[in-house]
């Protein structure tokens, strides 16, 4: 899991193109946290879908610290979105613009793919 998590930034602001200090889109937060943590990203969430290794998130549970891409809109397989889990459920996100980096339930309808950088 990232030393500097994600959660470390709830509050601030969603900015396409940003990656910190004070606000973020999806991948900026996603690099950002996992930066601090020594494992460089890059900022697209296209792109981090390959780095780690795959989850299959229908048989085994997500953990704090994976990549969670969800598609753009159900059922269009593309993924648009990035976030980190903190539990199997819940992760951390910074959503669109006009909101704020949070914490809520992954939606798990629009997962495409689970990726985990590190293991236990």
């Amino acid at each position: 899991v990232p030393r500097v998590g994600a959660r470390d930034q709830i509050g601030e602001p969603y900015v396409w193109g940003a990656a910190g200090p004070d606000a973020w889109d999806c991948s900026g937060l996603t690099m950002g946290a996992w930066r601090a943590g020594g494992i460089s990203l890059p900022h697209y969430s296209g792109a981090q879908v390959g780095f780690g290794d795959a989850v299959d998130w229908t048989t085994a549970p997500i953990q704090p610290g994976d990549l969670i891409f969800l598609e753009t809109f159900a059922g269009s397989g593309v993924i648009g979105h990035v976030g980190i889990a903190v539990s199997a459920t819940e992760w951390v996100q910074a959503p669109r613009s006009g909101e704020v980096v949070r914490t809520s339930t992954i939606p798990a309808h629009r997962i495409v793919a689970v990726r985990r950088l590190l293991e236990d």
